[in-house]
């Protein structure tokens, strides 16, 4: 003999509605944003949830990659969170936005945020970002000194460094451009250049001003790896 399904009014009768959301594992996502996206109603019936369908409003959420509900009798729905990491701040032109690896947006974050992220900007950033990331991690010592890499008109890459310097690289062959950028600096770089430009496979153009003589530094160890 099959028993009969409870109503969700006789449920609602019996005290069997969620009262407490219990969210584990966001750090970006607010529970608002979640509380929002479930949205279960004021009365919901924890016979009457449909996890699936919850899930899939949440996975929406840009900051989600992935999430489980769980209920948690008597009134209780857990929400395990697991949020896309960012690896990098975009800015616009207007905004500040978090990428992932992918280079996804995960959303928008105030300018005076302080984070401890790698800064890109430029039309078409986001697209480029994945490959550029790929071929700076094959060189950490040029990487941990970038303040900004800066897209220019959806091509190439400008990096500009935590000591002024700015190194213009070529449309494509980014790993070969590196490459000399690091025989330059192991030869010994006059501390006067402010500007590195290789966007030319076959000639190398410097700017300099003559202040920086003084000045010490750039941006990264002539023994770099």
């Amino acid at each position: 003999r099959t028993a009969a399904p409870v109503s969700l009014d006789l449920a609602a009768s019996l005290g069997l509605t969620i009262d407490r959301f219990v969210v584990t594992g966001k750090e970006l996502t607010t529970e608002e944003n979640i509380v929002a996206a479930l949205n279960l109603g004021r009365h919901a019936s924890m016979l009457g949830i449909d996890l699936a369908s919850a899930t899939a409003r949440l996975e929406v959420l840009p900051l989600i990659e992935s999430v489980v509900l769980t209920r948690k009798w008597p009134a209780s729905l857990q929400v395990a969170v697991i949020e896309r990491k960012a690896v990098a701040v975009w800015h616009d032109g207007e905004r500040y936005h978090l990428m992932d690896k992918d280079g996804r947006g995960l959303g928008v974050v105030q300018a005076a945020t302080r984070l401890d992220l790698p800064r890109y900007a430029g039309i078409g950033a986001p697209d480029a970002l994945p490959e550029l990331r790929m071929v700076l991690d094959r060189h950490p010592d040029i990487r941990d000194n970038i303040r900004l890499a800066e897209r220019i008109e959806q091509s190439r890459w400008d990096l500009h460094f935590e000591n002024g310097v700015t190194l213009q690289l070529p449309v494509g062959e980014v790993a070969a451009a590196l490459k000399l950028y690091k025989q330059l600096v192991a030869q010994g770089i006059d501390p006067a250049i402010v500007e590195i430009d290789l966007r030319h496979p076959a000639r190398v153009a410097v700017v300099s001003r003559p202040q920086r003589a003084a000045e010490t530094g750039f941006p990264m160890a002539p023994n770099g790896s």
